[in-house]
């Protein structure tokens, strides 16, 4: 009974590691997101409008947060090969 558990446990425990990094992503999207968008909010918000997305309401730390939560679960892996 006590293995099975360890397992579940580990699956739990991986499972809330995923989801906090997430989140980790999410808030660093966001301030990244606010920061730029201090500077850059025309910029960036009319050249989405121009592609022909709607706008309306889109802050530019909403786009970061949700590219934040994207990036949280790409991470790139290198290989080195030995010749």
């Amino acid at each position: 009974m006590s293995d099975i558990l360890k397992v579940i446990g580990g699956v739990v425990g991986v499972a809330a590691l995923i989801l906090f990094l997430g989140l980790v992503g999410v808030l660093g999207g966001i301030v990244s997101g606010w920061i730029v968008g201090l500077f850059f909010t025309d910029l960036i918000i009319g050249t989405i409008g121009r592609t022909g997305l709607d706008t309306a309401g889109l802050e530019v730390w909403h786009l970061g947060g949700t590219l934040g939560f994207i990036g949280a679960f790409f991470k790139s892996v290198q290989t080195n090969t030995a010749k």
